[in-house]
This record gives structure tokens, sequence and C-alpha cells, in this order.
């Protein structure tokens, strides 16, 4: 129960009561608008980012007891996988991907053991590797290279493989403690650029994890594992604003951004830039995963992924794509004046079309309904049947 005070009916105490609201009211506001934006980060001192996996797609061995397993564990981090009863066990023996190792300026290869993609190639002797049904041979979390464990002392520097370009390396990220007792966190506070690593051009993802069937959630997690998983962010857990203080860290240079998701999310990600106001403006390129997908269409990227492209075919893809300007417009709404007052003005951005009447009102009851019930709208297919009864 909350005590509450009674209020004199003396006019002048509730022309107080109602100043002391008034100006709290107008502190808290100001305070909130000077607050400086954070991008908080996983602690991966506490463990490893695990997700459970009902059936293993190739023979995987436990990174602990090295035992065959059907199911388990994998941390879509560093991509070690362990049976259940072995999860705390890993979690003690084995560091997961490091975001922020301050003070250096290159690094070694850091192994995983075991469990290699398949047809690997040690990139030592040029022999494949992986082959024998154990435990055997590693590969680095940073540069994918893959070795035989005898092959991995020939070879201790890092540079980060093929798509280094991209990667921001854990001695390029300053992280610091914010936050009040009891709900303290780490956040991004400096980016470093690399000195070793040149045309450097850090790539930025921004995935909507129920979009595509839930392809996002896939892409999220393999993203993880080939960039610096600060690069990752997931838009149920981060808004857009906050995931681009990222890009205000690195202001003299050049970076991109990957936005997975549909026509909305791209809309909702293009409207927190129009917001933060950016020094620099990144190159967007789009993996279409919504529905109508007309954005990514148009651009070239495509009508809809639906896992038909690996990431080394979409890393590809963004590294070889010709950047082209895109216009954008605004569109304002202003109200007529009805007994001597006026609404204020709605501004609006306008990415692909501006529609009026009743294609507009069969979008915005789709949008309706898919914000009333979003486990009902998880295919693209369903989706476009709903548009047509809506």
């Amino acid at each position: 129960m909350f005590l509450i005070p009674e209020l004199s009916s003396e006019p002048f105490q509730i022309f107080l009561w109602i100043a002391y609201i008034f100006t709290v009211t107008v502190v808290v506001t100001v305070l909130r608008s000077r607050r400086k934006l954070d991008l908080p980060v996983r602690d991966v001192t506490k463990g490893h980012r695990w997700y459970q996996v009902e059936i293993f797609p190739r023979p995987t061995f436990c990174s602990v007891c090295e035992e065959h397993i059907m199911e388990g564990a994998h941390c879509d981090s560093c991509g070690i996988c362990t049976d259940e009863d072995c999860v705390h066990a890993a979690d003690k023996l084995f560091p997961c991907k490091r975001l922020s190792l301050p003070g250096r300026t290159s690094m070694d290869h850091v192994w995983a053991r075991g469990n290699l993609p398949l047809c690997s190639v040690c990139f030592v002797c040029g022999v494949q590797c992986g082959m024998n049904p154990t435990l055997c041979d590693r590969r680095c979390i940073w540069c994918q290279r893959t070795v035989h464990d005898c092959c991995a002392v020939e070879d201790k520097r890092c540079d980060f493989g093929h798509y280094r370009s991209m990667i921001i390396p854990p001695y390029s990220v300053g992280l610091q403690l914010v936050g009040i007792r009891g709900r303290r966190h780490l956040s991004v506070s400096k980016l470093y650029p690399p000195v070793r690593i040149s045309n450097w051009s850090p790539l930025i993802v921004f995935a909507n994890p129920s979009s595509g069937n839930n392809m996002g959630e896939h892409l999220l997690r393999e993203f993880r594992e080939v960039l610096n998983p600060i690069q990752v962010i997931d838009l149920h857990s981060l808004s857009p604003t906050a995931g681009l203080e990222l890009f205000r860290l690195l202001p003299t240079y050049k970076c991109r951004l990957l936005v997975c998701g549909g026509d909305g999310t791209v809309g909702w990600v293009l409207g927190a830039l129009d917001r933060v106001k950016l020094q620099n403006q990144p190159l967007i390129g789009v993996l279409p995963l919504g529905t109508g997908n007309d954005l990514a269409r148009v651009q070239g990227w495509g009508e809809g992924f639906v896992g038909e492209k690996s990431l080394d075919e979409i890393l590809t893809d963004i590294a070889h794509a010709e950047v082209t300007p895109f216009d954008r417009w605004t569109v304002s709404i202003i109200h007529q004046r009805h007994f001597g007052i006026r609404r204020p003005a709605k501004v609006l951005a306008m990415n692909n079309y501006f529609s009026m009447g009743c294609d507009a009102l069969v979008a915005l009851n789709f949008h309706q309904q898919r914000q009333t019930r979003p486990e009902l709208f998880t295919s693209r297919l369903f989706n476009k049947v709903s548009f047509s009864t809506v």
C-alpha cells in the first residue's frame, strides 16, 4: 500500500503540490535527455553463450568428455559443443571469445579443439584435417583457419583471416562498467582502429531474430561466430539507436551496416540513423527476411533470404557490393484547424513509396494484427496470404 499525503483545501498548498510535481517531471525529463547512451555487452567471464541443439547436423564430439554426442549445447560465439551434463565444466575449462583485450596491437590464434567444418584443410601443411572420428585438430575462433594438432605450433600470430577488414579485433575495444550498484554491466566505451589491418571498414549487423521464419536468430548466431560479438546487434534486446553508438565511436571511418529483416526493420534502422546524425554515414546493405522486401529487391539484394547462401557468400557479396546513392523523402502531414486549434504536424520518412487510401489501410490492418498476435505471423507465405484477407 502507498501512503498518500493528505492535501489541504487551501489553494496555496495545492499550488505548491502542483509546482512540486511539475518541477520533478521537468528534472527527470532533462536528466533522461542528457543521459549518455551505452551499448551493453555480455560478460564472457561468466560463461559461454549456449543454445540447445536437438540434433547436430554433422558428427560432433563433446569438448569436455570427448564422447560422441547427438544433442547438446553449442556456443554461438566461440563454436564449442558439449553434452548437456558438461555445460558447467566447459564454462570453467574453456574461455569464450574475448570481446576486449586492451593494451595490445596484435594477438595469437585462439584455438578450439575438434568439430571442424566438413572438408577442412590445414592451412600449414595443406592436408585435410578433422577427418578422424574423435575430437581432433583445431580451429581458430577468430580467423576460422583449421590446423592439425601437430601443426598448430608452426604459426601463432592471428591475422583474422579473409574478412579481417570487417572484424573489430578485441584489442581495439575498450569496455567499462556502468550503471548503479546491483545493475552494473559492461558497456563499449572506446574503439581503437587496428594498425595492422589495411582498408579497415568494420561491419555492424542489425538483425530482427523473429524475421524470416526465425531465420534472423540463426543469422545472429552465425555472425557472432565469425565477427566480434559486439558487432552483432539483436534488435529484440537493443534498439537501433543503442547499436549505432558503435559508429559514433569511429567518426572518421567508413563503416558498413547490414540490416537483416524486412522493410519495416530497415525503415526502423534508417529512422534511428536520422535521429542520431552521425558524422560519417555508414554504407548500408540489406539481407531480406521480411514479407515484401521491396527495398532489398530494388537495391539488388534479392526477393527474400531463405538460407540458400552460406555466410561466406553473404560476406563476399558485402565486400564486393557496388555503392549507390539512395533517395529518401519526408512527408509532412499538416492538420486543419478546428475551433482555432491545430494539432502538431507529423513528419514521416518515405523509403520506398507513399500511399493513401485502401492499400494503406490493408497494410495498417496487417501491421496491427501482427503486433497483437506475433506468434501467428512467423511464416513468409502465411504473411502474404494474410494480406489478401485483412
